[in-house]
């Protein structure tokens, strides 16, 4: 089993550069990720953004 990407930031200033950001997960230990996302509210794709 491999990475899920959960969100994509299009345009994140990295210091003078514009950058797409992807964020992936990875199931581990038997668990899901519903139950990552539950957990880390962040990366969830509905989440507000900083």
């Amino acid at each position: 089993m491999g990475y899920t990407q959960t969100r994509l930031r299009k345009g994140v200033d990295t210091g003078g550069k514009l950058n797409d950001v992807r964020m992936l997960v990875k199931a581990l230990a038997g668990g899901s990720v519903e139950q990552y996302l539950a957990l880390v509210a962040r990366d969830n794709p509905d989440a507000p953004l900083p």
